[in-house]
């Protein structure tokens, strides 16, 4: 369940800039399904994290693609 709650949030989008698991992953969010997200971070690695694990913790927005 955690997959259709995290896509239909209108607070997290594709293009937005986070920061989730615990404060271990920062980067944009390059794409968001029903099971996981995929953050690229500053060094262009790309962190797929299941959606549970962003539901069950906190998200932080840091900038998205209007606020940059």
């Amino acid at each position: 369940f955690a997959g259709l709650f995290l896509v239909s949030d209108p607070d997290i989008k594709v293009g937005m800039k986070i920061t989730t698991n615990d404060g271990k992953t920062t980067g944009i969010i390059k794409s968001l399904d029903m099971r996981k997200i995929r953050i690229e971070d500053e060094e262009g690695l790309l962190h797929v994290v299941p959606n549970s694990v962003v539901e069950n913790t906190e998200w932080i927005i840091c900038k998205n693609k209007k606020n940059k």
